[in-house]
């Protein structure tokens, strides 16, 4: 039985969503995404938040059926917003930047971050930490 039909993306239909984003990004310059107050973009994700919590009978069911988990189990996974301390690990490879991909959706939560970078690469997560001290981050 199919449910449902997904194209798989060509080489053509990614240049063509990469275009699309640059014009996007690029659009109204003093308004676009990248110079927005973190106010602007807070109110666009509660926004989004909003309407999962809306939706989550139905994004429960459609998860259930598109990953084979348990109803219940993804029902639960809707209302999984954990706030509280998270401990974080960097690879060697990319320390800063997989570090920044980490820690920056952890404070936006209001957790409280633990970085362990890893003992081959860790002197620009120690920079990482410096600067969250200089800009007086609790």
């Amino acid at each position: 039985m199919i449910l449902w039909d997904i194209p798989a993306a060509t080489g053509e239909d990614v240049e063509l969503a990469v275009d699309a984003a640059r014009r996007a990004f690029a659009r109204n310059k003093e308004a676009n995404w990248v110079n927005a107050p973190g106010v602007v973009r807070a109110k666009y994700l509660r926004a989004i938040a909003a309407k999962i919590r809306e939706r989550k009978s139905e994004l429960a069911k459609l998860e259930a059926i598109d990953s084979g988990k348990p109803l219940d189990e993804t029902t639960w996974d809707i209302d999984d917003e954990p706030v509280g301390v998270v401990g974080l690990i960097t690879p060697w490879n990319y320390p800063l930047l997989l570090a920044t991909w980490k820690v920056a959706p952890a404070l936006a939560a209001g957790c409280a971050a633990i970085l362990k970078p890893s003992e081959l690469a860790s002197v620009t997560c120690l920079e990482l930490a410096d600067v969250c001290i200089e800009v007086g981050l609790p």
